[in-house]
This record gives C-alpha cells, sequence and structure tokens, in this order.
C-alpha cells in the first residue's frame, strides 16, 4: 500500500498547487472572453436542450454560469480565501445570468461561497478562458475527451480486446458523451476517466504480460526454486492490484478534485470493469469470493481518496472561512440524500413523497437512455425498462454457456453500483438525472459485453 498512500499524496500536491498556480491569470487576461460568456449565457436558457430529444441533450448553463463566475472573480490579493471560498456575485432573486453580465461589466464583490468543492476545473479552465469563450471551452473539453478515447479505442484493438472496445464506445454514444461538448459540468469526469483508462490499461497489460512470462520461466525452473525466489513470485502475484488501486486513489482524489458532484462513479466502475477483463484475458480471475474481497478493498480506496479529497476541502474551509462553511457543507450533504424534491422540479411546486423520489431516482435516470422528446412518464418509462429487460434475459438464456470464470457476476455487481449511487443520493438524482444518468455507462457496457460474449461463444461452438 505504499505506493498507493504515495500516488495519492502527490496527487493531492500536484492539484493544489496546480489550483494556486492557475489562480495567478488575472482577471483583465480573461476580461474578453468573460464578456462574450456573459452574452452566450444572456441569449440561451439556462437549462436548454441540443437537440429534440431534450431529456438526454439538456445542458446545464446555470452550473456552468455559476462556475464561469467564480472563476472570473479570483482574487489575486487574497489567494487562500479566494480559492477557499469560491464565491461569485449574485444578489438575491437575481438570475445568475443576470448577476453574470452585470459583474463582468461592473466593479463588483462576490457576495456568495460555493466553498463545499474545490472547484478544480479551474485548472483547466481559467487557462483556456484566456483563449475561448464558453462555447471554445466546451468544444475544448470534448474534443480532449475524443482524442484521448480514440487512443485507448486504438490500445484495446491491437491487443485484441475488440468485443469490450466496441462496447464501450456504444455505451458512449447511448449515454450521450457528446453533450459534454455542450457543458463543461458533465465533461469533467470523462475527463478524468478517458485518461484514467488508457494508463489503467498500459500498465496492467505489462504487468499482466511480465506476470505471465515469469509464471512460464517458474515452471521450468521448478525444481530449482528456492523459498526466496517464491516469495519474490507470490509479491509478484498482487502487483496488477497495487497498479488497479494506485490509479483508483489518484483517480478519486482527481474526481473530487475537479467534479461538481455528476457521474463520478464512473471514474471507479469503468476502470474496475476494464481491470477485470484484463484480468480474465490473462486467466487470473480468482474464486468469486476472494473476487468481491479484491472489489470492496478497491472499493475503498476510490471512495475513501475521493472523500479524503473533500474532507481536506471541508477542513480548509473550516479553518479558513470559519465554521459556517463546514456546517453549510454538512447541510448540502443532507440535503443531497434526502432533501425535498418537487414536481417538475420546479420551486414552489407540490412536495414529492419519499417514495416518488426515491423510485423516480431510479426511473427517471433509466429513462434517459430512451430517446423520449418532450415528455417522459414512469409509465412509458416502465415499459421501455420492461421491453429492454426482456430482450436482454432472453438473449442471455439462449445464448449462455458455462464459464469457468466468475468474471460475469462480478461485472453485474459492478454495474449495479450507479443504482446504488443514485438510492443514497436520491435527492439529488431526482432533481438532477439529466445528467446523472451518464453514470450508467458502466451499466450499459456490462450488459452489451456479457450479451456479445454468449452469442459468439455460441456461435464458435457451433462451427
Amino acid at each position: 500500500m505504499k505506493k498507493v498512500l504515495i500516488s495519492g499524496t502527490a496527487t493531492i500536491v500536484i492539484c493544489i498547487a496546480l489550483l494556486f498556480l492557475t489562480a495567478l491569470i488575472p482577471q483583465n487576461a480573461l476580461q474578453k472572453n468573460m464578456e462574450r460568456s456573459s452574452d452566450y449565457y444572456n441569449n440561451h436558457q439556462m437549462f436548454d436542450h441540443v437537440t429534440d430529444y431534450m431529456f438526454l441533450s439538456r445542458q446545464d448553463n446555470y452550473a456552468d454560469c455559476i462556475l464561469t463566475n467564480i472563476i472570473y472573480h479570483i482574487d489575486q490579493n487574497n489567494l487562500v480565501k479566494s480559492i477557499l471560498s469560491a464565491s461569485y456575485y449574485n444578489p438575491e432573486d437575481e438570475g445568475v445570468q443576470t448577476s453574470f453580465a452585470y459583474a463582468v461589466g461592473n466593479k463588483v464583490e462576490p457576495n456568495v461561497d460555493y466553498s463545499r468543492y474545490w472547484h478544480g476545473s479551474m485548472v483547466l479552465l481559467r487557462p483556456l478562458f484566456v483563449i475561448f469563450d464558453i462555447v471554445g471551452v466546451r468544444m475544448v473539453l470534448g474534443i480532449l475527451i475524443l482524442i484521448m478515447t480514440v487512443w485507448f479505442e486504438i490500445f484495446l484493438f491491437k491487443n485484441r480486446y475488440s468485443i469490450f472496445g466496441v462496447c464501450y464506445g456504444v455505451g458512449l454514444m447511448l449515454v450521450s458523451v457528446w453533450m459534454c461538448a455542450f457543458c463543461v459540468e458533465y465533461a469533467m469526469p470523462f475527463v478524468v476517466m478517458s485518461v484514467e483508462l488508457p494508463v489503467l490499461f498500459v500498465l496492467l497489460t505489462r504487468a499482466y504480460e511480465k506476470k505471465d512470462a515469469q509464471n512460464d520461466k517458474v515452471k521450468r525452473d521448478e525444481h530449482k526454486l528456492d523459498n526466496q525466489k517464491a516469495d519474490e513470485h507470490k509479491l509478484d502475484n498482487r502487483k496488477p492490484e497495487v497498479i488497479l488501486w494506485a490509479v483508483l486513489a489518484c483517480a478519486g482524489i482527481v474526481t473530487a478534485f475537479v467534479d461538481f458532484l455528476t457521474t463520478e462513479t464512473v471514474t471507479f466502475t469503468m476502470a474496475y470493469v476494464l481491470y477485470l477483463i484484463v484480468k480474465n484475458r490473462h486467466n487470473q480471475m480468482k474464486p468469486i469470493k476472494e473476487e468481491l474481497i479484491c472489489l470492496i478493498k478497491s472499493g475503498i480506496v476510490w471512495l475513501g481518496s475521493y472523500g479524503l479529497m473533500i474532507a481536506l476541502k471541508w477542513a480548509l474551509a473550516l479553518v479558513v472561512l470559519g465554521k459556517d462553511a463546514f456546517f453549510n457543507a454538512l447541510s448540502q450533504a443532507a440535503l443531497r440524500i434526502s432533501g425535498d424534491a418537487t414536481l417538475g422540479n420546479v420551486p414552489g411546486a407540490e412536495v414529492v413523497s419519499n417514495y416518488e423520489r426515491i423510485s423516480g431516482a431510479l426511473w427517471r435516470n433509466i429513462g434517459c437512455i430512451y430517446p423520449f422528446k418532450s415528455t417522459m412518464s414512469y409509465g412509458t418509462a416502465m415499459i421501455f425498462i420492461f421491453l429492454v429487460g426482456l430482450v436482454v434475459f432472453s438473449i442471455w438464456y439462449l445464448f449462455r454457456g458455462k464459464t469457468k470464470s466468475c468474471i460475469n457476476k462480478v461485472l453485474v455487481i459492478v454495474s449495479l453500483l450507479p443504482v446504488m449511487r443514485f438510492l443514497v443520493l436520491n435527492n439529488h438524482s431526482y432533481i438532477h438525472f439529466f445528467f446523472t444518468y451518464r453514470a450508467l455507462l458502466v451499466s450499459v457496457v456490462v450488459i452489451m459485453y456479457i450479451l456479445t460474449n454468449c452469442v459468439s461463444g455460441f456461435a464458435r461452438k457451433r462451427r
């Protein structure tokens, strides 16, 4: 675990150092593109949609406008407090776009703190705003995700992971990953994941290839293997897991640093699915009990790293800004879990029951995968879910075969983690379903991967 701790600590230091470094960019260097961005926000709805399919293509200009406002008001004269408070200008009962437009045209003091998040996306965004307005910044992030995804797909196909490569690509399309080029808020977890996956794949592949070569050598020289070599061999057996944990620790920290609580789980679930698939390719899957223990340990590493980074921000806010900032963060966390939600997410509307909120956190998110246009109801969503579930079960039942590995069982468990996330953060998932649904990427990829392997395995047996 020493490597994991070193990797995590280094990641924290680098993130914070970059945050302060990029905060030194002066406001006047951003002014021109901030004015253009303000014009964009004033000419678009806060929750506009890019296509006619409004649920899967709804933008969150509201969140992006607040983030832009925060970036604009970083104060180089009081850098520590300014970064930790993440303040922006928005008088009470005034639209965020109106407030931002006034702020970029007049000298004002920010009056709203947003200290519960790191807002580490500023590390990328502040330099980009020197060159681009909000439209250009979003497009650069979308292109970055595209380039990293293509690079990863090339790795997969070159190393004969073509089934997973196809399933991953189709899965990204089904959760409308292209929307990351139209909203900064949506892009950040996918930026992290698009860097994380190829790095993890390269490291795991090399580790398992080295391990395979070592195992071959051990078999050839088995009669010469002394106790010391046996201990070294045993240590090497854990190397892929250590690599996984080190990458997950870094990913959890960076996700907490840059994300607005959107689809944070993808940086764990997709990485773990990749680990299982590479592990299975090299015939290293263990009995189901051991694999579940590994899954739990890996989850603890990612969640612990993610939680530690958030706790660090809250602790720093407590020291620098006072107890109000800390208790506000706690109250907001409680709200995300069990706070009230209203019909249609409209302020002042009827508050939905606990059952409607919790069940809605599930069907509203799953429903966004389907191409609904202007309406999405419980009944129609459940019909689509039932029909797709029936097709999936039928294909699996008809083409299933016996497998020695428990990989499919573990993959299914990992694919259910977004559902657990929706249930735990049911208020947040109910209200923000139009972007939290992309956490279901892992569920879509796993279903397609298992079914494709079932059909291809059946076809090979029939030849």
